[in-house]
């Protein structure tokens, strides 16, 4: 329901999956406000960030902990296509996608009540989730 994800040297996904991997998230976000937000990922290695078909955030490279942002102009009851790429090569890995919607706000991991998933079966939905 949301990415928030932090793996030590041990632990991963799941049990024999430890490095070498990538996921990628796919669904809607449909804020309930009008706002001028800023998009981050926070990720150990590499990261995408699509928004209604457009990418932007693009750090496809391996690195520590890194945290990349863009921002964004959201209308309330909007329904925005998102996608979210994330690569490990080896080591500690994690992944976060957060947003900060106003100044007087602080930056939180998007919470699950705008985050709906898509039907991957659906292929009017998963061609609009790809990204150019």
């Amino acid at each position: 329901p949301k990415i928030e994800f932090d793996w030590s040297l041990r632990e991963g996904p799941y049990p024999d999956m430890l490095d070498n991997f990538s996921v990628r998230w796919r669904g809607y976000l449909v804020p309930d406000k009008d706002s001028n937000a800023t998009l981050f990922t926070a990720t150990d290695d590499g990261a995408r960030l699509w928004l209604d078909g457009k990418k932007i955030i693009d750090d496809w490279t391996p690195h520590p902990l890194k945290e990349n942002k863009a921002q964004v102009q959201l209308k309330a009851g909007v329904i925005y296509p998102i996608t979210m790429e994330y690569f490990e090569t080896n080591g500690d890995c994690s992944a976060h996608l957060q947003w900060l919607r106003s100044a007087m706000d602080r930056k939180i991991p998007i919470p699950t009540r705008y985050l709906y998933p898509c039907d991957p079966d659906d292929p009017e939905e998963t061609a609009a989730l790809r990204g150019p």
